[in-house]
């Protein structure tokens, strides 16, 4: 390549970086994207020929500044906009590139500008539906170089300059057709994909708010029951998690509550976690046990379970007369008492393995009795395995002095204590797994 090639070969790549810039600049407004998205439309079709015939019309101007008349940039906005847009686009933008060159340059090689527009339009109908990639508009644009230039090579007035600047023109030809398309290429596919993450964020609101609508929220539940002092609280890692609590009474004498975690995140856990709490709630029958209550539980999740999820579960049955609890266990965290003198115990745990695992297995049960103004504190390992920025988990040493540092048994006093310490802990870390704490205070009035 001779040094004024070369020289004329940097020009070109300026101009058609400054091209770049600008298009890039313009296809990132707000209005640009509505235009191609629904581009079959007459009105935006001169929008987009009149966006392209800009380009084209670029690539005369930069053509006459350079004085090279024959060839130049200005087939880069036809072929770009016939290959994005379609036939009648790139026609357009390559009549507006081929007039200004005719005006500037008086040549009638400038027809090859406007030719280029139809037949990358023509090879752009052969497409149909499906959209042209930057390779093969990379590969049609250099064809049609090619064939330019062996036509144009015949003419005796434009040899000299086509021998020595055909590398420059159809290089810089070649990126920038390629470059246009790939740029709108990624604009398409960034907002498609944004318009999918925005459904998806939106239907998992969606989800969260169902979840969240599922689980008892309103406290105290049970105005009418003094004996029962109770407070909950669920926090997702996710939008939607699989840890669940629920209670409820079976008489008028037990009280029916639970707590669980299932195996995973997403949407996934959040569906497991709601048949969990349905059929915990459908078999907690009046008369059968907790450890009953489990077992039916686990055969029907057992059933079908092709996922191979499984959930842990806590449940009992405190009888509001007496203080009893009666209370099974699925491979859940043992809970706490803290009586109401201070001191704090772990609960003992009967056997018992997580439910949907394996079918047809029984079930431990135990029981103790919560003396006046103790509590029972049920919780999800989101809370022991919580973690700080270091990677240092909260532990269940810790759960249990920050328990006993909450100088109250009322419930709703330890759990705000025990998530303000574990928010303390993780001081700015992502929440690594669902939190769920249920706590129950047993507050029978005084025997006169």
């Amino acid at each position: 390549m001779t040094a004024a090639a070369a020289n004329f070969l940097i020009s070109l790549i300026d101009a058609t970086c400054i091209l770049m810039v600008a298009v890039y600049c313009v296809i990132r407004t707000p209005f640009f994207y509505p235009i191609l998205k629904d581009r079959a439309k007459p009105w935006k079709q001169l929008l987009l020929t009149l966006f392209f015939g800009a380009v084209s019309c670029y690539g005369a101007f930069i053509a006459a500044l350079t004085d090279h008349t024959i060839i130049s940039i200005s087939m880069i906005g036809p072929i770009a906009g016939a290959m994005i847009g379609g036939l009648w686009v790139g026609a357009g933008a390559g009549l507006a590139g081929a007039a200004l060159g005719f005006y500037v340059n008086g040549t009638a090689s400038q027809a090859a500008v406007l030719l280029a527009g139809i037949m990358a339009g023509l090879y752009r109908l052969r497409k149909k539906d499906n959209p042209v990639s930057a390779a093969n508009a990379a590969v049609f644009t250099a064809g049609y170089e090619i064939f330019v230039h062996i036509v144009l090579f015949f003419f005796d007035q434009a040899r000299p300059q086509i021998n020595a600047f055909i590398p420059a023109t159809a290089t810089v030809s070649i990126l920038g057709v390629a470059g246009l398309v790939f740029i709108f290429e990624k604009l398409v596919e960034e907002r498609q994909t944004s318009a999918s993450k925005e459904l998806i964020e939106s239907e998992l609101r969606i989800a969260s708010d169902i979840q969240m609508g599922i689980v008892p929220k309103i406290f105290p539940p049970f105005p009418n029951l003094p004996e029962l002092e109770l407070y909950a609280v669920l926090k997702p890692a996710r939008e939607v998690g699989g840890d669940l609590y629920d209670f409820f009474l079976i008489d008028c004498d037990h009280f029916f509550f639970a707590i669980g975690d299932v195996s995973g995140k997403g949407m996934p856990a959040a569906l497991f976690m709601a048949v969990t709490r349905t059929l915990l709630k459908a078999n907690a029958e009046p008369g059968i046990s907790p450890d009953i209550t489990l077992k039916r539980v686990n055969d029907v999740l057992c059933r079908g379970n092709d996922a191979s999820m499984f959930v842990t579960v806590f449940c009992g049955i405190l009888n509001i007369r007496t203080g009893e609890v009666v209370y099974s266990n699925a491979g859940h965290n043992p809970p706490y008492v803290y009586r109401s003198n201070g001191i704090l115990e772990t609960v003992r745990m009967p056997e018992g393995m997580a439910l949907g695992v394996m079918e047809d297995i029984s079930y431990g049960q135990d029981r103790l009795v919560l003396g006046r103004g103790d509590a029972m504190i049920a919780y999800t390992d989101g809370v022991s395995e919580a973690m700080d920025i270091s990677f240092n988990q909260y532990s269940s040493e810790r759960l249990e002095k920050t328990i006993e540092t909450a100088a109250t048994t009322e419930s709703r006093g330890i759990i705000r204590h025990i998530m303000e310490d574990v928010e303390r802990f993780a001081a700015g870390a992502d929440q690594s797994d669902d939190i769920t704490i249920l706590s129950l205070t047993y507050t029978p009035e005084p025997q006169r």
